[in-house]
């Protein structure tokens, strides 16, 4: 709206130089820390007019750098008194608090060193006292002590630890529930798949609510039901019984696959986080395969149903340990309970936290947790790359959970405890490929420091590349290993070398998609978890037919000629990821020219503009 009534100092001081503008200025400041404003011609007055978040001033000769400087030194609140408008980026799309990442660790912006700037001093809205973390706050999850840190991080990889082996456990009792229920193989692994689907869906819920009302409180209410259902498992009298509690079972711990993630994002910064966040893979590949090798002895001597009881025992063990050790780690939520101890304190209304503005907003978190990934798997390629590479890898390791016993038995004669002890291979594949994990983070500082202390996404995929041929080339050995005149061991070895490649790759995806897409990363790793455990919840359910009817040498020659398609793709990120996110509006964050200064965020390939600098976090040239 137009200013014309009321004289703003700007138009004062302005008046007085007998200045006229000619051009109309859009100002638009978002509530996240962005870097650029947007000038347009008068062509884009009309827009302007349009928009409810936004104002326009009527201004002058664009050519005086002067007016500039008013304008943008100026108190937004002191034009027209309108609340502080948002900031529009061009190349950018348009961020609203409802648009916030829905699983980032911090609720304060990242600075280019991965350290949280701290919240504004300015209020968000008028007459309201917004409170933030002071320096060396006792309660910013930042500033704790490491073994605090440390024992919550413990205790978190220990839901995904017994989550997955819960999960991969389930195998070894197949044989038991086909002779329990009369069913056949691929009914039985029913139970794999459903519960596996819970894994997708419930985290497109649980994810907004946890960036709300805090992770602490979904922790506890999601892994004690996950924790109850186990009981029905051990005592279902048929089959719905058993299937019903293993879907439950499944969306119950998602949050525990899903979040922690976003936990550990919260204490440790982004220097630290690579060590953590690798042990926090591992988990899932290391529960994978303790699942079976715990699971095939106790069938063995105790019958199925034990397998659900010592899944009882050690999830009751890791509950507990949660209630007592287990800390709320989001920012924003400790600063809301902050701000309504000095309301009830003060009889002070005026004083929120700035997360408490999306308490009101939870159907609109939930929309964009679920309408954003679509986005993000039709339009772009690095995603949709990511997604279909991660997909297959996922079949894979859910196919394994049905290969491996079958190639065992039918090839060797195993029986279900000696099955079980087959899952060693994948074991020692996980802890190996976590303990060379360092190199990976060497390459990564050096190319950091090569690139001017600025972090390159693509420096992500150096382990990758070697993993996806580890990945291609344990499938093909696996397959023509498994034959009754070569030693068990063989194939069982070949199992531990793809799974290790497995580990690389997925380690590397989670990593190059947090760095690339920044405050939009939690919905490309929504969008890519979401369809790789719906495809892998449903792949083992085909395995034993692809193995019958193309026998074990072809069967895995097929999958592995399309792991080696696949491969090209982070030898192709490497070399072209740049460009592809420079032309990606949710990636084009992540383009920085280390020749620039960091304050001035530049599109790699696109020219510097000196005389814009100014506009730059609305530093003004002297």
């Amino acid at each position: 709206k137009k200013v014309s009534k009321r004289q703003t100092p700007v138009q004062e001081e302005h008046k007085r130089e007998n200045l006229k503008i000619p051009t109309w200025i859009t100002v638009s400041m978002s509530d996240l820390e962005l870097d650029d404003v947007h000038v347009s011609d008068g062509s884009s007055k009309a827009k302007a007019d349009q928009r409810n978040d936004s104002r326009t001033i009527n201004v002058k000769d664009e050519k005086d750098d002067s007016i500039r400087r008013s304008i943008f030194n100026s108190n937004p609140s002191s034009i027209d008194g309108s609340p502080e408008p948002k900031q529009k980026v061009e190349g950018q799309p348009i961020l609203t608090r409802n648009d916030r990442d829905l699983e980032k660790g911090d609720p304060r912006e990242l600075d280019e060193s991965g350290k949280p700037r701290p919240y504004p001093d300015g209020n968000l809205e008028p007459d309201v006292q917004y409170i933030s973390f002071k320096e060396n706050d006792p309660d910013d999850p930042f500033q704790w002590t490491k073994f605090k840190k440390c024992l919550i991080t413990y205790v978190s990889v220990g839901m995904t630890l017994v989550v997955s082996f819960a999960n991969s456990g389930y195998a070894v009792a197949e044989e038991g529930i086909m002779e329990a229920f009369g069913v056949s193989k691929t009914v039985s692994i029913l139970g794999i798949t459903l519960f596996v689907i819970g894994f997708a869906i419930a985290p497109l819920i649980l994810a907004p609510l946890s960036e709300v009302y805090g992770r602490s409180p979904i922790y506890y209410v999601s892994f004690g039901i996950f924790t109850i259902f186990i009981i029905p498992t051990a005592l279902a009298p048929n089959l719905e019984t058993l299937f019903i509690a293993r879907f439950i079972m499944g969306c119950s711990a998602s949050t525990a696959a899903t979040m922690v993630g976003g936990t550990l994002a919260d204490m440790w910064h982004a220097e630290q986080r690579g060590f953590y966040m690798s042990i926090y893979a591992s988990t899932a590949f290391v529960g994978t395969a303790l699942g079976p090798i715990i699971s095939g002895p106790v069938a063995y001597h105790l019958g199925w149903r034990w397998i659900f009881w010592v899944q009882l025992i050690f999830s009751g063990i890791v509950f507990v340990l949660l209630c007592i050790f287990l800390r709320e780690t989001r920012g924003s939520v400790i600063l809301s309970k902050r701000a309504r101890g000095i309301r009830e304190k003060t009889g002070n209304s005026k004083v929120f936290a700035p997360g408490d503005d999306e308490r009101k907003s939870i159907p609109v978190l939930i929309k964009v947790s679920l309408t954003r990934p679509v986005h993000f798997l039709t339009k772009e390629p690095i995603v949709i790359s990511f997604t279909l590479w991660l997909t297959f890898v996922w079949c894979l390791l859910y196919l394994s959970l049905v290969a491996i016993p079958l190639v065992l038995v039918k090839l060797y004669n195993f029986n279900v405890q000696q099955v079980g002890l087959g899952f060693i291979g994948v074991l020692i594949g996980s802890v190996v490929a976590t303990l060379l994990n360092p190199i990976q983070e060497f390459l990564y500082r050096r190319s950091q420091e090569r690139n001017l202390g600025i972090p390159k996404p693509e420096a992500r995929l150096y382990s990758s590349c070697v993993g996806t041929l580890l990945w291609t080339g344990g499938i093909f050995m696996f397959g023509w290993t498994s034959h009754p005149s070569i030693p068990y061991y063989v194939p069982i070895a070949a199992s531990g070398i793809y799974i290790a490649g497995m580990f690389q790759i997925y380690l590397a995806t989670f990593n190059y998609l947090a760095d690339a897409y920044k405050s939009y990363a939690a919905s490309a790793l929504s969008a890519q978890g979401f369809v790789r455990n719906i495809f892998g919840a449903v792949f083992p359910l085909f395995s034993t037919t692809i193995f019958e009817n193309l026998g074990f040498q072809w069967g895995s020659s097929v999958l592995g000629f399309i792991a080696l398609v696949l491969s090209i793709i982070p030898f192709g990120l490497i070399y072209y990821g740049p460009t592809i996110r420079a032309k990606s509006k949710f990636a084009k964050q992540s383009c920085v020219d280390p020749k620039v200064p960091t304050t001035q965020k530049q599109v790699e390939g696109a020219p510097v503009k000196p005389k814009d600098a100014w506009l730059d976090r609305g530093s003004l040239p002297k």
